[in-house]
């Protein structure tokens, strides 16, 4: 049989346990594609995965700090 498996990440790879992994693609996001703004908008924005590991709580704290907004794309 075929391995087809892919991770999307080294920890991805090395937390698949017992299941073989054939390659690792990397899905990040590549942050010289994107300028970095001046900070004058009325929000914060956090881009990722729902996962306690992700800080999602502490943007959201740091968000209201600010008096900002925290918009959260998945």
């Amino acid at each position: 049989m075929l391995n087809l498996d892919i991770a999307i990440s080294e920890h991805h790879a090395v937390s698949a346990g017992a299941i073989p992994i054939a390659h690792v693609i990397h899905h990040g996001v590549n942050p010289e594609r994107f300028a970095v703004g001046s900070g004058a908008g009325d929000y914060l924005a956090s881009l990722g995965r729902m996962a306690p590991a992700k800080g999602v709580d502490t943007a959201n704290r740091v968000a209201r700090a600010a008096g900002r907004t925290h918009r959260l794309y998945l």
